[in-house]
């Protein structure tokens, strides 16, 4: 081989080792941009091997890979102790949020043991007092407001005549469920032309005096526990009377005159000696709610199916057998108490079934 042959040998030669060693600094450089990349993606086992295997690849690399290895476990410590932080402050919280809850079942308990000793009338209304107006409502058992704060005084809605005694700044008040209010007397000598209820009751009245009947005005009478056996004739001129309630007294029959009442809602005549209705009785196309309960009843005129407002027909403890066919008119009844009648059969139970499908019918 001459001179010339031989130099062109070592320059080759030489381009070979440069080119080798420029392939091997630039796989380095990359293996150290994917252990970077790694670690960014939070694969720091993954970042770690490729910044050693960086290392091993070129030495001169490692001054560089030792810092940001270095930095690679800083920021793993960071992030440890940061989770350590979570889950301190999440385990508070699971405690607090244990002992609020226990704090919460507990108010709920006491809460609880308060309604209980609450009378709820018809399950909804229950006499409750509020400290910042100082003032008397009605609440259901869900401390749902009923009927609004409005009263320096009031008692629990009575069961024997549905309303409760309320009193405010303008005086004495029977209210409804409704939260309707009407001004009321106890006594006649203190009647006036505004009032609109007149509670006698517990009297022992034998007769309700005929003055009665010059306040037309009277939307109310409540005359139970007491002695009567009939009405005054001049009470047909009470022509707004809506409620009258005459429970626990003598009646046997009432007056063909009851049909006058045109405006009554509720007729109650429990605990009296009934026998018999009136077939007026049907002109009370008003009448939502008729109570005769325990008297001594045998059957219904008729006319009982004119009643078209009826909702509620109470008829225990008599001596009914039958119904009229009629009733089976009263579309509006929801609910009717048959029970303590002895004589009815079942198979007519059930044909009175038939009569009301949509009316609830105890027996």
């Amino acid at each position: 081989m001459n001179r010339k042959q031989t130099t062109l040998c070592l320059i080759v030669f030489w381009n070979i080792l440069c080119s080798q060693g420029l392939w091997a600094q630039t796989s380095c450089e990359q293996k150290l941009k994917d252990a970077v990349a790694a670690e960014r993606q939070g694969e720091y086992l993954d970042a770690l091997n490729k910044y050693n295997a960086a290392r091993k690849c070129d030495r001169n690399l490692e001054a560089d890979i030792d810092v940001k290895i270095t930095a690679m476990f800083q920021k793993i410590e960071k992030l440890r102790k940061s989770a350590i932080n979570a889950r301190d402050e999440a385990e508070k919280a699971r405690k607090k949020a244990v002992v609020a809850q226990q704090e919460a079942e507990r108010q709920r308990a006491l809460t609880q043991q308060v309604i209980d000793r609450i009378y709820f009338y018809q399950n909804r209304f229950g006499l409750a007092f509020d400290r910042n107006s100082n003032r008397y409502g009605f609440i259901d058992r869900y401390l749902n407001i009923k009927i609004p704060f409005l009263y320096e005084s009031a008692a629990s809605f009575d069961e024997s005549t549905g309303f409760a005694q309320v009193r405010n700044e303008m005086g004495n008040f029977l209210i409804d469920t409704s939260g309707q209010t009407y001004s009321v007397r106890y006594d006649i000598v203190s009647m006036d032309s505004t009032i609109e209820a007149l509670d006698l009751r517990n009297r022992n009245l034998f007769q309700v005096p005929t003055l009665l009947a010059e306040y037309a005005q009277l939307k109310i009478l409540i005359l139970g526990n007491n002695q009567l056996v009939n009405l005054p004739t001049a009470f047909t001129q009470l022509k707004q009377l809506q409620v009258l309630i005459l429970f626990n007294n003598n009646f046997t029959q009432l007056s063909p005159s009851i049909g006058q009442f045109s405006q009554l809602k509720s007729l109650d005549l429990y605990g009296n000696g009934m026998v018999r209705l009136p077939k007026e009785i049907g002109q009370l196309r008003q009448l939502n709610a008729l109570d005769l309960s325990f008297n001594q009843l045998q059957q219904l005129p008729s006319e009982i199916g004119q009643l078209s407002s009826l909702e509620v027909l109470l008829l225990p403890g008599n001596q009914i057998e039958t119904l009229p066919e009629s009733i089976k008119q009263l579309s509006k009844l929801k609910y009717l108490d048959l029970s303590g009648n002895a004589k009815i059969t079942k198979n007519h139970l059930k044909e009175i079934g038939t009569w009301l499908p949509n009316c609830k019918i105890v027996w």
